[in-house]
C-alpha cells in the first residue's frame, strides 16, 4: 500500500487524516497524515499498536460552526473522543473529511483537529462535553471496523442528512448498544424464532446502513435495550410479528397522528416536520413510522416511551415547538396484525424512501386512512346497501298499508 502515510494522497477537500500521537508541535507535518481509506485501514488494522485497547469512555463534544457565533443552539460540530488505557482518540466528519487523531493527552484531541485550533465562538462558549458513556468492553478497532462494515467511513457529506452529528450518534449508538442483551418474555430476542426456520429474529447480520427494518417489542426507558438487538430484515419482521408476538390481534381502540420538528433550530413546523402514528391497544401502545434511516415499529406499555423517542434517541422537539398530536381517531375494529398484514400486502412497508413522493407523512397518511376506511362498510355494490334499501323498502310498505287504515 506504499508508505503509511502516503505523501501522494489526495489533497482536495474530503479526505482521510490520521495523525497517531498528536503533538503541540507541528510533527508530524500535516500532508503525512493524508490517505486513502484503504490505508487508513490497513494502518490501524496491521500497523497501529494499541488499536485493541478496550473503550473506557466515550465523549460527545460540541463547537460552533465559526468564529462570530453567539449561541451553538443552532449550528454546531459534532465529535467523538474516545479514552482507552493509554490514549484519547477523536473521530469526527466534516465536509473536508474524517479524521482520527490520537494523544496521550485529552487536550491535543479535544482542542484541536488537523494541527488547527478548534473554533470556540464570538463568547467563548466553544468545545462543550455534551454527555459520557461507558466503552461497554468495545475495542477501538472493533468500533472502526463496525464503522468500515456498514459503509459510515465514505467520505460523502450532507449538511442535513449525513453530517458531523449524525456521524458521531452512529458511533455513540454502536458503543452504547453493546450494554445489555434484550430480553423477550425472559428470553434473548434473537432466540425468540426458532432458527432452522428463518434464522435468527434479530440477525446478527442484519443491515446496519441507512435504510433498515427496525423492532422494539417492549420499549423501557429505565433499561434501554441494544440497538443492534432491534435490526432485522422485512421477513425476519413479519415472521416475528405474524407468528411469535403476542398481542397482535388486539383491536386498535384509538389511532393517534404525531408530528414533530425535522431540525432542532426549527421555529415552525409548518413546512418541515415528521409524522409518525401510534396505535392504542387494551395494553399496549404502538408506534409506526417511516424515514430515510428506514422502518421503525415499537412497543410499549407506556406511550410517552413511543411517543418521545424512536430508536433510543429523544424525538427532536425545535426551539418553540416540539411534539404535537395532530389527530385521533378511532380504531373501528381493526387489530394490529391486520393493519400490519395491509401494509406488506400493499408494499408500503419497503425501504423506499423520497422526500417528496414517499415520506414519513405519506406513511403516517396510508395508515390512517386504511384505519379510518374502515369506519363505513356501505359499498355501492355490496350487501349493506342492499339490506338498507331493503329495510327502507319495508318501512315504507308499514307506512302505506297504515295510510291505507
Amino acid at each position: 500500500m506504499g508508505s503509511a502515510i502516503s505523501s501522494t494522497a489526495n489533497y482536495g477537500r474530503q479526505q482521510f487524516y490520521f495523525d497517531p500521537d498528536v503533538n503541540l508541535t507541528e510533527l508530524p507535518r500535516y500532508a503525512d497524515c493524508i490517505m486513502t481509506n484503504y490505508e487508513l485501514r490497513k494502518l490501524l488494522q496491521n500497523k497501529v499498536d494499541d488499536v485493541s485497547e478496550k473503550i473506557q469512555e466515550v465523549r460527545y463534544y460540541t463547537h460552533p460552526l465559526n468564529d462570530w457565533q453567539m449561541s451553538k443552539i443552532f449550528l454546531h460540530h459534532a465529535f467523538i473522543v474516545l479514552k482507552t488505557e493509554y490514549w484519547w482518540w477523536s473521530i469526527e466528519k466534516d465536509e473536508g473529511g474524517i479524521s482520527v487523531q490520537r494523544s496521550k493527552h485529552l487536550e491535543n484531541v479535544r482542542d484541536k483537529c488537523r494541527k488547527q485550533n478548534r473554533i470556540t465562538g464570538l463568547l467563548n462558549n466553544g468545545i462543550s462535553l455534551v454527555k459520557n458513556s461507558p466503552g461497554n468492553n468495545t475495542t477501538v478497532i472493533e468500533l472502526l471496523n463496525h464503522m468500515w462494515s456498514e459503509d459510515y467511513m465514505d467520505l460523502n457529506y450532507h449538511f442535513l442528512y449525513d453530517n458531523c452529528q449524525q456521524f458521531a450518534n452512529r458511533i455513540d449508538e454502536f458503543v452504547h448498544s453493546k450494554s445489555s442483551p434484550i430480553l423477550y418474555n425472559g428470553e434473548a430476542l434473537f432466540n425468540v424464532i426458532d432458527e432452522k426456520n428463518m434464522g435468527s429474529a434479530i440477525s446478527t447480520t442484519a443491515n446496519y446502513g441507512r435504510q433498515q427494518f427496525y423492532f422494539d417489542p417492549d420499549v423501557n426507558l429505565t433499561a434501554p435495550p441494544r440497538h443492534g438487538d432491534c435490526i432485522m430484515t422485512n421477513y425476519e419482521l413479519r415472521q416475528l410479528l405474524q407468528n411469535k408476538v403476542d398481542d397482535v390481534s388486539e383491536k386498535i381502540q384509538e389511532v393517534r397522528y404525531y408530528t414533530h420538528p425535522l431540525n432542532d433550530w426549527q421555529m415552525s413546523k409548518i413546512f418541515l416536520h415528521h409524522a409518525f402514528i401510534v396505535l392504542k391497544t387494551d395494553n399496549w401502545f404502538w408506534s409506526i413510522e417511516k424515514d430515510e434511516g428506514g422502518i421503525t415499529v415499537q412497543r410499549s406499555k407506556q406511550l410517552e416511551n413511543v411517543r418521545d423517542k424512536c430508536q433510543k434517541q429523544n424525538r427532536i422537539t425545535g426551539i418553540t415547538t416540539g411534539i404535537s398530536l395532530a389527530k385521533t381517531s378511532p380504531g373501528n375494529d381493526i387489530t394490529v396484525i391486520e393493519l400490519m398484514n395491509h401494509m406488506w400486502s400493499k408494499e408500503y412497508m419497503d425501504l423506499n424512501y423520497h422526500v417528496l413522493k414517499d415520506n414519513c407523512q405519506q406513511f403516517a397518511n396510508r395508515i390512517d386512512e386504511f384505519v379510518h376506511s374502515k369506519s363505513s362498510p356501505i359499498s355501492n355494490n355490496g350487501n349493506f346497501l342492499s339490506n338498507a334499501l331493503a329495510g327502507f323498502s319495508w318501512v315504507e310498505k308499514a307506512k302505506t298499508a297504515v295510510d291505507d287504515i
